[in-house]
């Protein structure tokens, strides 16, 4: 638990700081709530699959998470 724990505090400071700046670019409701609710299941599920030892979904939920982390918005032209 302990470990799941500081895996978290490792990946969820980033992504609020990313977030936050997001929101500077002034995003539609939509598309900030996919990148956020993305992330959010994307730790959820990492945080059950490491408690319970579940690979690959561990991997796979971390690569979400980071894919909604560094995702680029889309933008009118």
């Amino acid at each position: 638990m302990r470990r799941a724990h500081l895996n978290d505090l490792e990946n969820i400071p980033v992504f609020l700081a990313i977030g936050f700046l997001f929101l500077f670019t002034e995003p539609s409701a939509f598309e900030a709530k996919v990148y956020f609710f993305t992330f959010l299941g994307a730790r959820l599920v990492h945080t059950v699959s490491y408690l319970n030892g579940l690979q690959p979904w561990r991997a796979i939920s971390w690569g979400v998470g980071f894919l909604a982390t560094i995702g680029t918005p889309p933008h009118d032209s």
